[in-house]
């Protein structure tokens, strides 16, 4: 995962390459176990999707974040957040999440 360090790299993400943003902080054990998942995710390359990881309090605080983990995808259609930790620790729910905002077709977003 790539890491954004800054509110203008992740302004930079437009949706035309589709990507996924892990907002988290490194002594979270929630944020560790989602991280873990979305590893996962990334590794089987079901999804075609750019992963990145945040873990600046400056920019996950101006986002309007109380509680971290947060799950952001953005694509060319839509950003979408996911903010139930409970899901982001469960790789199938995670999974699921990910498949029901129609990202499931690595071919659809060429």
């Amino acid at each position: 995962m790539k890491e954004i360090k800054t509110m203008e790299e992740l302004n930079a993400l437009t949706g035309i390459r589709p990507s996924l943003v892990k907002f988290g902080q490194p002594n979270c054990i929630p944020c560790k176990m989602t991280q873990e998942n979305l590893e996962e995710i990334e590794n089987s390359k079901k999804y075609d999707l750019d992963f990145y990881e945040c873990s600046n309090i400056d920019i996950i605080t101006q986002l309007g974040y109380n509680a971290v983990p947060v799950v952001m995808l953005i694509t060319s259609h839509i950003k979408a957040e996911l903010l139930d930790s409970s899901i982001a620790m469960d790789l199938d729910e995670l999974d699921e999440w990910l498949s029901l905002i129609h990202i499931s077709e690595p071919t659809r977003l060429r």
